[in-house]
């Protein structure tokens, strides 16, 4: 049996909350959601700006059905993505064969999702 700790528990927090910012949030305004500035505690959501997400950037994630949020906490950065937003059956099949046909390089850092 598995022991959840309170660093899981942050982890699943801050991948909650990326459902709740940006465009197609589930609360919050609808531009935007809960924002994209500020903390959580004492977890501060890092500004995208500082990480190079230019508008078009963002347009294109919106686009793709992407979005992630960066946020520092007891000196690591995390990111917390979406996984793909899709309006129809046709735009789930697009995104599955985009990644069925490109190899993906195994990671060297711990994903959260």
């Amino acid at each position: 049996m598995s022991t959840v700790t309170s660093t899981d528990l942050i982890y699943a927090i801050l991948s909650m909350d990326t459902y709740n910012r940006g465009y197609g949030a589930n609360i919050g305004s609808s531009a935007g959601g809960l924002g994209e500035l500020g903390k959580l505690g004492d977890i501060k959501i890092v500004n995208p700006l500082n990480y190079g997400r230019s508008q078009e950037i963002y347009n294109a994630w919106q686009s793709a059905g992407f979005y992630a949020v960066a946020y520092q906490w007891n000196g690591e950065t995390i990111i917390s993505y979406r996984g793909t937003s899709t309006e129809s059956e046709l735009e789930f099949l697009k995104d599955a064969k985009a990644w069925a046909l490109k190899e993906r390089p195994q990671a060297k850092t711990r994903l959260h999702s």
